[in-house]
């Protein structure tokens, strides 16, 4: 187990660092909304772990059913409650051992996540920090409708 969520670990690294938008660290320290950042901390690692090179893309070549229970049982938080439909994947997974349809899931999560992370970065970059944080509301709801578009208890800091 150490094993494989070691090499989850390196290939979520590793597609992060290929992932990466320019000024995104930045985007992040100026944000100064705890709840914003967890938020957009999750974005960044959902594109990374669903990516082409992500750890999911490499359990999914390597036909790792073990490593894929771990994949989708360690997340918390948004990661977890964003990727709602890769736990309904497995599911599925699980009955039937179809690898092309979790492959399919990754790619419509995939394309459901790197378009509001880089509308993320777009807001920053068209008006800082108040531009991102009046945006967020949308981008919740875009990432996922059952939000309501509220990120709970916000508290802006400075």
């Amino acid at each position: 187990m150490v094993t494989a969520c070691s090499r989850m670990l390196l290939h979520h690294e590793l597609a992060e660092s290929r992932e990466a938008l320019p000024g995104w660290k930045d985007l992040l320290s100026a944000v100064q909304d705890r709840k914003a950042e967890i938020f957009l901390r999750a974005l960044q690692d959902l594109v990374a772990d669903l990516s082409d090179q992500g750890p999911l893309q490499r359990i999914i070549d390597d036909r790792d059913a073990g490593s894929l229970a771990l994949f989708i049982g360690l997340p918390e938080g948004y990661r977890r409650s964003l990727a709602g439909g890769l736990g309904a994947a497995y599911g599925r997974f699980r009955k039937d051992r179809d690898w092309t349809a979790l492959n399919e899931e990754r790619r419509s999560c995939l394309g459901r996540f790197a378009p509001l992370r880089e509308r993320a970065y777009a807001l920053y970059a068209g008006g800082g920090r108040e531009r991102l944080l009046a945006g967020m509301d949308e981008l919740l709801r875009s990432a996922d409708p059952a939000q309501g578009g509220s990120l709970p208890a916000r508290t802006v800091v400075g």
